[in-house]
């Protein structure tokens, strides 16, 4: 019976050949070829967990999708009007109506409401004026939509009528940055000829 310098010399050559050793007894190849085995499973399973965990990385890094980040277009007739009906005198006519535009998401996320992508549908700010409501969105885009709509990121636009003319050059409408303040009256100085008495 070979010693145990034999048995393990054996072994060191049976997995680099990959071939279970001749010359031995029976239960000396039996256990040898275990080990064998036994270190290929090991191997197998150490390969199985870091490609288990790649693919997690992988799912981790991966964004939802938008069915997952938006509530649907609100369920509700469309155009959606609110607020006080204006009727024909100078000023702002009908009421403030809401209609459902849509664009392409931009890297798997909806444009931000002051994107140009929504930008460019709201209102000019004569003929057709923006309402106190503004822009609702993004939802995620359903039948609600018109077809002509393309895009799954859909917004409310609201608008009223209203009048003036727009400001033009080279064919687009110039209009002003937005900007919130309150201070645009609380100011002003009127001239002593706006405060005399009307004559009857």
């Amino acid at each position: 019976m070979p010693g145990p310098s034999r048995v393990l010399a054996v072994a060191r050559e049976s997995r680099r050949t990959r071939h279970p050793p001749r010359g031995l007894p029976l239960f000396g190849r039996i256990g040898i070829v275990a080990a064998m085995k036994s270190d290929s499973l090991t191997r197998a399973f150490i390969r199985g967990a870091v490609l288990a965990a790649g693919l997690t990385a992988c799912t981790d890094s991966a964004a939802p999708p938008l069915e997952a980040k938006l509530d649907p277009i609100p369920d509700r007739t469309y155009p959606y009007c609110v607020g006080p009906n204006y009727m024909d005198d100078f000023g702002y006519h009908g009421q403030c109506c809401g209609e459902i535009r849509c664009a392409e998401p931009v890297a798997g996320d909806c444009p931000d409401t002051a994107s140009p992508s929504v930008a460019r549908f709201l209102p000019p700010g004569s003929g057709t004026c923006g309402c106190d409501e503004g822009v609702e969105g993004p939802f995620l885009w359903t039948s609600s939509a018109p077809e002509n709509e393309v895009g799954d990121c859909c917004y409310v636009i609201y608008s009223i009528g209203c009048d003036g003319r727009p400001l033009t050059k080279d064919g687009q409408v110039v209009v002003a940055a937005v900007v919130q303040r309150a201070d645009w009256l609380g100011a002003a100085t009127f001239p002593a000829w706006s405060q005399m008495p009307i004559a009857g």
